[in-house]
C-alpha cells in the first residue's frame, strides 16, 4: 500500500487546502452557472483531491476488514535521485519513507503493533523471503533494531533507534554515510 501518498503531511496539506479548493470552485460556479462537462468535472475532482479521498477511504476499509498489508514500493532503488527528474518527497526516501509509512498505517487505523508486522512480517511475506526476514526466530539472519521507548504505546517510538544489528552484529552508527548512498553530487 502507498501508505505515504495519502497519509502524513500530505494528508494534513489535502485538508488544509481541500476548503480553498471548494471556495474558489463554488465562487467560479455562481460567475457561470452551466452545466459542466466531463472534463470539468474531472477537473473539479482533482482540484478537491477527490481520488485521494478514496484511496484513503480504501485503505481503511482494507484494514478494518484485516487485510494482510505492507508498505508499498514508493521508497524502492528505481526511485533513487539519479533516476528522477523531479525531487522525492522525503516521505518515499530509503529507510525513512518505510518508518513514516509505518506511522501512516497506525494513521488510517492498524495498532502499533500491527503495522509493525505489516512493516516486518508481511513484508518479507510479499518478497518472498520469509524464510530469512520478517521474524525473530533461529535461523534468520538477525537484522533488527533496538528502540530507545516502547512503539505499541506510541508508534512514532520507531524513530526512536538506540542500536541496529545487521546478521546479529552492532552496527557502529557513527561510522554510517551521512549521505544517502544513492545521491546526486551535482546539488
Amino acid at each position: 500500500m502507498l501508505v505515504s501518498t495519502i497519509t502524513g503531511d500530505v494528508w494534513t496539506k489535502h485538508v488544509r487546502d481541500r476548503e480553498a479548493a471548494q471556495k474558489k470552485l463554488d465562487e467560479a460556479a455562481k460567475k457561470n452557472p452551466h452545466e459542466t462537462t466531463g472534463t470539468e468535472r474531472k477537473r473539479r475532482e482533482s482540484d478537491l483531491g477527490t481520488d485521494l479521498e478514496t484511496r484513503r477511504r480504501n485503505a481503511q476499509k482494507l484494514i478494518r476488514a484485516g487485510c494482510a498489508l505492507t508498505p508499498g514500493t514508493d521508497s524502492y532503488w528505481g526511485s533513487a535521485p539519479e533516476f528522477a527528474r523531479e525531487p522525492k518527497p522525503e516521505a518515499q526516501d530509503h529507510g525513512t519513507g518505510t518508518i513514516l509509512a509505518i506511522e501512516g498505517l497506525v494513521e488510517l487505523g492498524m495498532t502499533p503493533a500491527q503495522a509493525i508486522v505489516a512493516g516486518t512480517r508481511n513484508g518479507a511475506i510479499a518478497c518472498r523471503a520469509l524464510k530469512d526476514y520478517g521474524t525473530l526466530e533461529v535461523g534468520k539472519f538477525a537484522d533488527l533494531v533496538i528502540l530507545d521507548a516502547n512503539p505499541l504505546a506510541d508508534i512514532h517510538n520507531i524513530q526512536r533507534v538506540h542500536t541496529i544489528m545487521k546478521e546479529g552484529r552492532v552496527i557502529d552508527r557513527e561510522h554510517l554515510p551521512q549521505q544517502h548512498i544513492l545521491s546526486r553530487t551535482d546539488q
